[in-house]
């Protein structure tokens, strides 16, 4: 057999031998396993986005510290924990989370502990649009609560939102508080297109984070936390919230009425 002839049978032989290797049951199984994804990072850019107008309280930052037991306070899960940005949302039923710490037990310093936490919305005018007063939990956690559509709540519109946890009824100006604003915007084409191709919570998150659209980021991974828990705490901490809060429990505080 000529040299031309035997290196030719040798290529056949060696493809004939990667064939059956690539055949074998082995070799099937482990190319029918599923190769583990990387998990994905949700961050959420806040350059460029709207700020509101200057408070006693700063971009989700408290005022007053009298329930809250030492080295924790209630935050509101908003898009800049330094600064006063508005958070945006599509939804004219908009659903808010905040972080309700520690609170002190009766004694002879506090007479009263704080058991209710209210909301306050009002429109661009000062108008009142809601009240809410609801229980708070039993132990530290991240509450969330849905405006109503008996709001009102308007595309193209503005509002700033109160919530407060009630430290003393008789005594308003020992209430801890947090304040934020929210702006209602249309869906864009562009937000629309990626919704409708969205398959999972995480990205319809995705989805609105790339628009800048904070509340309904928010929700929409708050619902799957559980599932996409290294993505939920990198949202949080994108924004300033520490880890703690990241991974408290997320409750519904209330059954809002219309």
């Amino acid at each position: 057999m000529s040299w031309e002839k035997s290196l030719e049978w040798g290529k056949f032989y060696r493809a004939r031998k990667l064939a059956a290797l690539v055949l074998s049951p082995a070799m099937v199984m482990l190319a029918s396993l599923s190769i583990p994804q990387a998990a994905k990072s949700l961050e959420f850019n806040t350059s460029g986005l709207e700020i509101g107008q200057p408070d006693s309280s700063v971009g989700g930052g408290v005022r007053g510290l009298y329930c809250s037991v030492p080295g924790d306070a209630l935050k509101g899960l908003v898009p800049g924990q330094n600064q006063d940005i508005v958070g945006k949302t599509v939804s004219k039923t908009p659903t808010l989370y905040w972080y309700i710490p520690e609170i002190k037990k009766e004694d002879e310093e506090s007479p009263v502990a704080a058991k209710t936490g209210e909301l306050l919305v009002l429109d661009e005018e000062g108008n009142q649009v809601y009240f809410a007063e609801f229980p708070l939990p039993a132990s530290p956690a991240i509450i969330k609560h849905e405006i109503p559509a008996s709001a009102g709540l308007e595309e193209g519109k503005k509002y700033k939102w109160l919530m407060a946890i009630v430290c003393n009824p008789d005594d308003l100006s020992s209430n801890e508080a947090v304040v934020g604003e929210l702006r209602v915007v249309g869906e864009e084409p562009t937000l629309e297109n990626a919704l409708a191709s969205a398959k999972t919570a995480l990205e319809q998150a995705e989805a609105y984070a790339q628009a800048q659209i904070w509340h309904d980021t928010v929700d929409s991974l708050a619902k799957e936390r559980n599932k996409y828990k290294e993505e939920w705490e990198q949202l949080l901490a994108s924004v300033g919230l520490p880890i703690e809060i990241a991974r408290a429990e997320v409750i519904d505080c209330c059954e809002v009425e219309e």
